[in-house]
């Protein structure tokens, strides 16, 4: 297919998603150069990328687009090992509004959208091009949270086969990393279909792009407010917070403090 189509393409993408979550990119010729692949696919770069290596070790989900003169093919893809668990935080519990997001935007895409889980396969060296296997898909609309966890887990296992892989071969990188494809589908060349499809997604990568990292939750952990008993030496879980300001174990006053002033003494109260 022509390489035109593909600025075509990243026209009606920048329209769609505005400058904060597309590059704006005036020459066509720019494009063509830096964001359509070797082997004929489009990359939408973040207004913070300057090329394809950037777009590609994202620490995030990216949009990718491929086509033929009959067939565009669009997906929300989860490349790295990096933006994989990047993405499993979605399941702390400071996102759990994220994930309610997530979960009824996906549930409103037409029947065509797959979500998936691949393992990307490097038998050589780490820069081959990957093979992929398929471990699950899923109609993107049928997603809740039972599935995302058996996603996740599906990830944990593709991760640890892959270590194992890695010590008992010897290797330098792990042989099988996961791969999600967050959702994704195809349809036929169509203009208006194509824009269609991008307003559908949208939401569902804004949501994804603004998942926090590990380190900064748990910076915002250490922050958290919570209730303490000195006497019990617990921390104690929302749920359990009492209607009054005393321990309903022990009587004694509770105290408020942030998290990170808690010292390893203290431990969790069990919920049960």
């Amino acid at each position: 297919m022509n390489n035109q189509r593909y600025v075509e393409f990243y026209r009606i993408a920048q329209a769609v998603l505005g400058d904060k979550l597309v590059k704006p990119i005036e020459h066509d010729n720019e494009i063509i150069s830096e964001w359509v692949s070797k082997e004929g696919w489009l990359m939408l770069p973040l207004p913070s990328e300057s090329c394809m290596s950037d777009a590609k070790n994202r620490r995030g989900p990216n949009i990718y687009v491929s086509a033929s003169d009959e067939e565009i093919i669009i997906g929300i893809a989860v490349n790295t090992l990096e933006s994989v668990y990047q993405l499993k935080n979605i399941l702390h519990e400071f996102h759990n509004k994220e994930k309610s997001d997530l979960l009824h935007e996906i549930t409103r895409l037409d029947d065509s959208f797959l979500t998936k889980v691949e393992r990307k396969i490097k038998e050589k060296h780490f820069n081959q091009a990957p093979e992929y296997q398929n471990e699950i898909k899923i109609q993107s609309n049928k997603l809740d949270n039972e599935s995302i966890n058996e996603i996740f887990f599906i990830v944990d296992t593709i991760r640890e086969d892959g270590l194992n892989l890695k010590k008992s071969r010897g290797t330098s990188h792990p042989i099988e990393t996961p791969r999600i494809e967050l959702t994704g589908t195809s349809f036929e060349n169509d203009d208006e279909i194509f824009r269609q499809k991008l307003i559908s997604i949208k939401p569902i990568f804004e949501t994804c792009i603004n998942i926090k990292t590990i380190t900064e939750l748990k910076k915002i952990g250490k922050e958290k407010i919570v209730a303490i008993c000195a006497k019990c030496k617990e921390i104690i879980p929302e749920s359990q917070y009492p209607p009054g300001t005393f321990c309903q174990k022990c009587g004694s006053l509770l105290k408020r403090t942030k998290m990170k002033k808690i010292d390893e003494s203290y431990h969790l109260r069990d919920e049960n």
